[in-house]
């Protein structure tokens, strides 16, 4: 967490690699081993959605981009089943 105009670019590839990227791998690797049916889960976070406090947007931007890749997988996996 810091200001945006201090936020340094290896923090910012960290927490995209841990928050986003971690996730994508982590279902693609589960997808071989998921019946039809089967079931995924992620935690996302209310600061997706609103930040309460100052410096967080990186963060912010991180859990609003899980978002997105979740409604992606339920429309890509809906039809086999997995939700």
């Amino acid at each position: 967490m810091a200001p945006i105009e201090d936020f340094d670019l290896a923090d910012l590839d960290r927490t995209l690699a841990v928050n986003l990227r971690g996730v994508f791998i982590a279902v693609q690797a589960a997808l071989k081993y998921l019946p039809t049916g089967g079931r995924i889960l992620t935690l996302g976070s209310c600061n997706a959605e609103r930040m309460p406090f100052a410096g967080g947007a990186v963060y912010a931007m991180s859990k609003a981009g899980l978002v997105g890749l979740v409604k992606g997988l339920a429309r890509d996996l809906g039809p086999r089943g997995i939700t």
